[in-house]
């Protein structure tokens, strides 16, 4: 896309003297093309430089001139040009990939001797834009004279109205020659800008961090004094602001601020938005030491929703204070996450690690104290001095209400327990950053082939050192129904690492049942609608001693495993159709039927039941329920009422007998619905 040719003759026709001629060039970008308009002439002869008439014609009518000559002693005539360039050309023939556009202008005319200069300048941008994004039309000038520099510039919007002005005047040798020391000189140094309702979206400003940067912005700022003693003065303000951010999708908008140099110091007055919440900062930045600003801002939010996208929804209260030099800001805050969810991405499923709870690699200790070298390597980072660098140090406090969901596995809520805070800690300076404390895992449910359980307690602790996994204990338990001896709690037991944590299923029960035959159990359906379980009628019989499910049981375990296994094949599909319904729950489970249905219909592949379900909200889950036989479809409601009260309600099929003479067909006489509703009252003990 891009290639250059030329045609030319280069002469060296004596010592220090050089000669180059150029009959044709021609520079190809794309779709764009320059070419020579005429021969053209450089001389080098002992320190002169003379250009012959170099001009660059474009077929989309832009033209490069220069033509002059610049002696090494001697008066100075130099002319340059530009015309109608595109800003992408010019990055083309820097091989720059950036998204930059516009039509440049610009000319200048160099007089005087090189040791004393004198500059005639101007250069526009027109139809300016950004990553797509326009940008404002901009007319700067220069003139420089008896080491003097005078810039002037003006501003336009897209509709041609003054959103900028300004001027700067400073003492500045630009001599080509005969320069010892520093450029600037002693003298008096003025600047005055003034932005009147300049929108903030018009900014040639972007990133991937922020999106739908809006506002205007109004100042008058002036900088008097010399390069020695600066002084800074004026106002500025900004109105109706907003701004997204593109990791969270938190969204700040009708922010307003006011500020104001007083002597040495940026005064943040005052800045109001709201982001779900108010937020409000006010403070200070001192450039008393213009190497190391201090900064002295506070910040405080409430009710803000710092998370809003399809990975999450939080809201949440915050104070922050942020003092010190630039280069070693300390942040201190507080943090309460007052109620949402995080939805992460799925977890991968060959982290897991089965293994019988009993044994003792089931549970470890994991080390988290520091790497012997530590210190030294933080001596050595500290060495190397950075402009800006944060050390933070924040308290998070999370509420009840606050849940981790991995659709559509999962959806358990951790929460921080009264008095008790989760510590984090970042150093720039360094790079070192952890976090140490433990919340608590409270409600919700977590599936396990197929099979939903309810967290009964759980903790997931963060130790104090960089890169140092959190470690997890957490139990899990569902209640079944064991025909002839009464309920018991199945129990899902998780521990290890946040990375690779390992699983283990036992009973609750006085003696332990072997892990091998608690799968039977998990072919045990259990109705929402119901406190019992229709299949674990006492009419059924016992299991045996080990525990091993016989009989009619035993029968529709065997025929239920095959449910679960669908429900395992179709977990791919089920998290496919999560995305693309945007369900948050989506489960193939054994149904609940009545034990002596073995060989029925409504057992075994059949009957498995199949539910879809979507959060609405924190507090409120809806689902619809059906199965692959003939019979009413379900539906599902569960509201929590804050963390004391939930009511849990639905609709369920019920397969029944037309009369108890007939226990021992194999096909149901009457298919019905039950309904059921169930308020609950939470204690945590």
């Amino acid at each position: 896309l891009v290639s250059y040719a030329a045609l030319g003759r280069y002469a060296h026709p004596s010592s220090g003297v050089h000669d180059i001629t150029l009959d044709s060039l021609r520079a190809v970008f794309d779709t764009v093309s320059w070419r020579l308009a005429h021969q053209a002439r450089v001389r080098l002869s002992h320190g002169d430089v003379r250009v012959d008439s170099v001009d660059l014609r474009g077929n989309a009518g832009g033209r490069l001139f220069a033509n002059g000559v610049v002696p090494k002693n001697g008066a100075i005539h130099l002319d340059v040009a530009a015309e109608a360039v595109r800003v992408n050309t010019v990055l083309a023939a820097m091989q720059r990939e950036v998204d930059v556009d516009g039509v440049l202008a610009a000319s200048a005319r160099i007089d005087g001797t090189r040791a004393a200069p004198m500059i005639n300048g101007q250069a526009t941008l027109r139809d300016g834009a950004y990553k797509g994004q326009r940008a404002i039309d901009a007319d700067v000038g220069l003139r420089y004279a008896a080491q003097h520099v005078g810039l002037t510039l003006e501003a336009r919007d897209s509709t041609g109205r003054r959103v900028a002005t300004g001027m700067a005047s400073a003492p500045y040798d630009l001599a080509l020659s005969g320069v010892s020391g520093s450029r600037k000189l002693p003298g008096a140094v003025q600047a005055d800008l003034v932005l009147d309702s300049l929108a903030l979206g018009a900014l040639p400003v972007r990133t991937r961090a922020v999106e739908d940067l809006h506002g205007t912005a109004v100042a008058a700022l002036t900088v008097r004094g010399s390069w020695a003693d600066l002084r800074y003065g004026g106002t500025a303000a900004l109105r109706n602001a907003g701004l997204t951010l593109a990791a969270t999708g938190m969204s700040v908008d009708s922010a307003n601020a006011d500020l104001h140099f007083a002597a040495d110091t940026l005064v943040l007055d005052s800045l109001v938005a709201r982001a779900g919440g108010p937020l409000r900062a006010s403070g200070t930045v001192s450039f008393a030491d213009r190497s190391h600003p201090f900064v002295n801002i506070s910040a405080s939010g409430t009710d803000l929703r710092v998370f809003d996208s399809p990975k999450g929804l939080v809201d949440a209260d915050a104070r922050i204070l942020a003092r010190g030099p630039l280069d070693a800001l300390r942040v201190t805050g507080r943090g309460e996450m007052k109620g949402g969810f995080l939805a992460l991405k799925q977890f991968r499923k060959d982290l897991l690690r089965v293994k019988a709870p009993g044994a003792l690699s089931f549970f470890a200790v994991f080390d988290t104290t520091a790497e012997a070298n530590d210190s030294v390597r933080i001596r050595l980072a500290r060495e190397t001095s950075k402009r800006v660098a944060i050390i933070a140090d924040l308290e998070l406090v999370i509420d009840r209400g606050n849940y981790y969901r991995n659709k559509p596995d999962a959806s358990t809520e951790f929460y921080t327990g009264d008095g008790e805070v989760v510590l984090a800690h970042v150093d720039q300076r360094t790079s070192d950053q952890w976090i140490v404390g433990f919340v608590r895992i409270g409600d919700g449910h977590t599936y396990f082939r197929t099979q939903a359980f309810t967290p009964v307690r759980g903790t997931l602790t963060f130790g104090p050192h960089t890169d140092a996994p959190g470690i997890v204990q957490q139990v899990g338990q569902r209640i079944v129904w064991e025909p002839g001896r009464g309920s018991f709690p199945l129990q899902l037991l998780t521990a290890g690492t946040s990375k690779g944590p390992s699983i283990g299923l036992e009973s609750g029960t006085l003696f332990p049942i072997r892990g091998r035959e608690l799968n039977g159990y998990l072919t045990m359906g259990r109705a929402t609608t119901s406190l019992l379980q229709q299949s674990g009628s006492s009419l059924s019989g016992s299991e045996a001693w080990s525990g091993q499910l016989s009989g009619e049981t035993g029968a529709l375990a065997h025929r239920q495993q095959g449910a679960t296994a669908l429900g395992v094949v179709l977990h791919d599909l089920g998290t496919g159709a999560a995305k693309e319904f945007s369900l948050d729950a989506f489960s193939v489970s054994p149904a609940d039927v009545p034990t002596e249905l073995v060989f029925g219909k409504t057992g075994g592949v059949r009957g498995a039941l199949v539910e879809g379900g979507k959060y609405l909200g924190n507090d409120r889950y809806v689902a619809g329920q059906f199965r692959f036989t003939r019979g009413i479809p379900g539906a599902r409601f569960v509201q929590k009422f804050g963390t004391l009260y939930r009511l849990d309600m639905g609709i369920e099929p019920r397969f029944l007998f037309s009369q108890p003479v007939e226990l021992g067909i194999t096909h149901p006489t009457l298919r019905t619905g039950a309904f059921g509703a169930f308020l609950t009252r939470l204690w945590d003990f």
